[in-house]
């Protein structure tokens, strides 16, 4: 009887070569996926593709078609793909089962294979790549099932077609002998067919080869078909990795007489990932050992690098932390929040500079700078994130220390200035109630007048201070100048005849409120020091690389001796306080914009303000409509 067996299990291989096409049942519960899969699939080759989106309607679709074999996704409404399958072997439905989806765990697959599928493939990949092996899988998985249909046709029909497989065949007896290969699997090893049939199976492996085939040996015994990974060696005595598809053969009374193995040479495969190893060792010893905090998380937000300045920041251990969720390093109030960023950069946006509180070990938390970009594979997938940080959590506290002082300047400066006012306010009354009683030709009115004077300059003082305080508060953002302009004159309540020339409508710049702060400033030192101006102009032009604003009166100009002090702190030619040419300097550099005074002595004042294309941060400082 078992003879008989062995003599058969020569024949019964897989058929490819003129197979009627592969039915396949595609079942995903995602509609869109399903539209793209089919086509993909049935470009592999012999494919007919049906699909349905629940292991319902594959149920139903079961029982009025036949299908080769069925494809269907773990996770999905209802009932997975796992609970499908065991249902299927249940009723003892031996259909070749595939688990192909998007989730990568491994005790997934294990546990898919132990409940009886037949290959477990995930779908993230380059297309070309995940549908090839996807059909090469449902190739072997279904050529098995259809040797194991056709195992009493004709020997000489089925030797015929396993002769041409591209993948090779083995077949042994109970005890361990080889009864039958074909042309691929001899070749693939580097023998004669002769000289394998007859030979023991050990007699192609080393030492730790038998041990391990021992262990598998014996599990064919125990009717177990699995796929796994093997080391053989060859004639001229290369090793050859292969990938087999294994599966017992029983003689009629169930008894194990042999194995048939279906071996794909996977060497060149195995040693282009030894190769990406040594790449990956030498990564992670660069990455492991830089000052910076550096941490790398895969698609599922897993963390899968977690060097040692990382470990010195959190207090947390590498060991403890590869393979959990980014989530556990955040603060549980912040969490969700944080992982909306995490999720941006996982698709694909870069972080520059961006804030992130990391939870400690010790549950303290520290606040840490990030920049981070995404690592992709040969066909431009993301396949990681890779993120590196700056503890700026001392920097956090002394700015939050400078905020409060600040803060508190800001009150006593603000309720210092009312109180000097309110104070100036009474002196100036009281000054006015004096000169009211006083006669006209006094001489304690000239004194008067210049206490008078003097709370005047004071009170500019205050203003000036005020506005001081103000620069660099404000975001930065559009403003349009042809409006700052309108403001600005619209404060004087006297022009005193001048006319404003505003031709700056239409310009827009990045600035803040205190934009009309510039220009009134500017105005009011042409009506005090200007004497004869008559018209003020305000206007600009556009160059490559910058755009010019021109301030211009016909005054009568500043002298050319004190042009180069004119914006200098403290400057004063004796009329003011020095303090409106200071702020304006002040603006300037706020602004990232650049002033000079270009006009003639006698004709007049011009000012020249440069404003470049773009600003420190890369952004346009202005546009023009």
């Amino acid at each position: 009887m078992i003879q008989s067996t062995v003599e058969f299990s020569k024949t019964n291989v897989v058929e490819i070569v003129k197979a009627p096409p592969v039915r396949v049942l595609h079942v995903d519960d995602d509609v869109s996926f399903l539209k793209t899969a089919r086509p993909i699939l049935e470009m592999q080759g012999a494919f007919q593709v049906d699909t349905a989106q629940s292991v319902k309607e594959a149920v139903e679709k079961m029982k009025k078609e036949e299908y080769d074999v069925v494809v269907s996704d773990y996770l999905m409404p209802g009932k997975d793909g796992l609970q499908f399958l065991k249902e299927l072997r249940k009723k003892g439905n031996k259909i070749p089962f595939v688990v192909f989806t998007g989730k990568g765990r491994e005790e997934v697959a294990v546990k898919a294979l132990n409940l009886g599928a037949d290959g477990y493939f995930n779908k993230s990949g380059h297309p070309e790549t995940v549908y090839g092996e996807l059909a090469q899988g449902m190739r072997q998985v279904v050529g098995k099932r259809r040797a194991e249909q056709s195992f009493l046709k004709s020997e000489d029909k089925y030797r015929r077609l396993v002769e041409t497989l591209r993948e090779g065949i083995w077949v042994i007896d109970k005890d361990s002998r080889t009864t039958f290969v074909n042309p691929r699997m001899a070749e693939i090893l580097g023998y004669d067919i002769e000289e394998m049939e007859g030979t023991h199976l050990f007699s192609f492996m080393d030492e730790r080869g038998v041990e391990i085939a021992k262990r598998l040996l014996e599990r064919r015994k125990q009717d177990i078909k699995e796929q796994h990974d093997f080391e053989f060696l060859r004639k001229d005595g290369k090793r050859v990795y292969a990938t087999l598809e294994t599966t017992p053969i029983t003689d009629d009374n169930g008894n194990y007489s042999g194995a048939l193995a279906g071996v794909m040479d996977i060497t060149k495969r195995k040693k282009a990932e030894e190769e990406l190893r040594n790449t990956k060792n030498y990564l992670d010893n660069l990455l492991n050992y830089a000052n910076a905090p550096i941490i790398v998380w895969d698609n599922a937000k897993r963390i899968t690098l977690f060097n040692n300045a990382f470990e010195a920041l959190t207090g947390h251990k590498k060991k403890s932390m590869l393979g959990r969720n980014i989530g556990i390093l955040f603060p549980p109030s912040q969490k969700e929040a944080i992982l909306q960023t995490i999720e941006s950069a996982t698709k694909g946006e870069k972080w520059k500079s961006v804030e992130i509180p990391i939870l400690c070990k010790d549950k303290e938390t520290k606040i840490a700078l990030w920049n981070s970009t995404n690592i992709t594979d040969e066909e431009g997938k993301m396949v990681a994130t890779i993120a590196q940080g700056q503890d700026i959590t001392e920097r956090k506290k002394v700015l939050e220390k400078l905020r409060v002082l600040n803060e508190k300047l800001n009150v006593v400066g603000n309720l210092t200035r009312h109180d000097v006012r309110n104070k100036l306010f009474t002196v100036t009354n009281n000054i006015y109630l004096a000169k009211q009683l006083l006669p006209d030709d006094h001489k304690a009115l000239a004194y008067l007048r210049e206490i008078e004077s003097a709370c005047g300059r004071t009170k500019r003082i205050l203003d000036f201070a005020a506005t001081y305080e103000s620069l660099g508060v404000e975001q930065l953002v559009p403003v349009d100048m042809g409006k700052a302009v309108e403001e600005a004159a619209s404060l004087f309540s006297d022009l005193q005849g001048v006319k404003v020339v505003n031709e700056c409508h239409g310009l827009g710049v990045i600035a803040d409120s205190l934009l009309s702060q510039l220009f009134y400033n500017m105005i009011d030192n042409s009506l005090k020091h200007g004497k004869k101006v008559s018209q003020i102009r305000i206007h600009f032009e556009e160059g490559k690389k910058e755009l010019k604003l021109f301030y211009e009166d016909n005054g009568v100009g500043i002298p050319k001796a004190i042009k180069p002090k004119l914006f200098d702190e403290g400057f004063t030619t004796g009329n003011g306080q020095g303090c409106g040419l200071l702020l304006i300097r002040k603006m300037m550099e706020i602004y990232s914009w650049a002033i000079k005074e270009e006009g003639k002595p006698g004709k007049g004042v011009k000012f020249v303000i440069a404003i470049p294309k773009t600003n420190p941060n890369g952004k346009e400082n202005y546009q023009l409509s």
